[in-house]
């Protein structure tokens, strides 16, 4: 019995431990004020169906509960990594957008991740150049291999060579060079690799045509995580109108739409550009 109740002692002790090594406040307002507009939402339409308030405050934390225990054992199965597709696809747009600066802003960007530019797409920091052949469809060995020239000449230990593809004739070729560890990522690795060292400034990766306007920018303008309070101090004010008007339709719809809105802010992701 002793043993059984050290254990339940141990295993809560732990479990107190990561949840506190956990916390932060941050998220846990967040939580709060996305439970809070949830709550207004069910009420504000449970109370218009019904002309209760008991009934929709019971209805609405019913439901309240019921959401959250759902994203709870949701969250608790679904792996904490974002799929190896999704990861591609990101990377790839990344990179896309690096591939669209000019060169000035990929020097500036490059440089300050992989080191000082030496040669066209490559870069040396610490005895280690880094070629960014991302750009090409299959690696040009010839150009792989008088990088490699290079670092021996300059006492360079490794060379990263980040491409789409190298053939096996090719990367064995690499392999063999002496004095000089040759690495060659290539795929969705290297635009990985590449992410993780190169994270742009937001305001470089811009879109350089500034009269075009796409829905997609609107929407994301319009749901950006600032907007979230605004949105549901808006609603919050209709909302209350609605209770003391007499055909108050609108205002449930108005107030809604708001604290939807809210929501969306809320729960929105930020992109792989946004990322620090």
């Amino acid at each position: 019995m002793n043993k059984n109740e050290n254990k339940y002692k141990t295993t809560l002790k732990i479990k107190l431990g990561d949840l506190i090594k956990n916390f932060s406040l941050s998220r846990t307002i967040d939580w709060l004020f996305f439970n809070l507009c949830l709550f207004l939402l069910l009420f504000a339409w449970i109370r218009f169906a019904t002309k209760s308030f008991g009934w929709a405050t019971t209805l609405s934390l019913s439901i309240l509960f019921v959401i959250n225990l759902l994203i709870y054992l949701f969250r608790s199965k679904k792996p904490s990594n974002i799929s190896q597709k999704e990861l591609e696809k990101q990377s790839k747009e990344f990179f896309l957008n690096y591939s669209a600066l000019s060169q000035k802003e990929k020097n500036l960007l490059a440089g300050n991740s992989f080191g000082k530019k030496v040669k066209t797409n490559l870069y040396l920091q610490d005895n280690k150049l880094t070629l960014i052949a991302l750009e090409q469809k299959t690696l040009d060995i010839s150009h792989t291999l008088s990088c490699a020239k290079f670092a021996l000449d300059n006492d360079a230990k490794k060379l990263i060579v980040l491409c789409n593809y190298c053939p096996k004739d090719d990367l064995k070729m690499l392999h063999s060079i002496q004095n000089v560890s040759v690495c060659v990522v290539s795929g969705t690795t290297a635009y990985q690799y590449f992410c993780s060292h190169a994270t742009p400034p937001q305001k470089i990766l811009t879109c350089s045509n500034v009269n075009k306007i796409r829905f997609r920018d609107l929407a994301n303008e319009a749901i950006k995580k600032s907007k979230a309070k605004k949105y549901f101090l808006s609603g919050l004010l209709i909302f209350f109108c609605s209770l003391v008007v007499r055909y108050n339709i609108y205002y449930v719809f108005v107030s809604s739409l708001l604290f939807f809105l809210s929501l969306l802010c809320l729960t929105k992701k930020g992109s792989p550009q946004e990322k620090p």
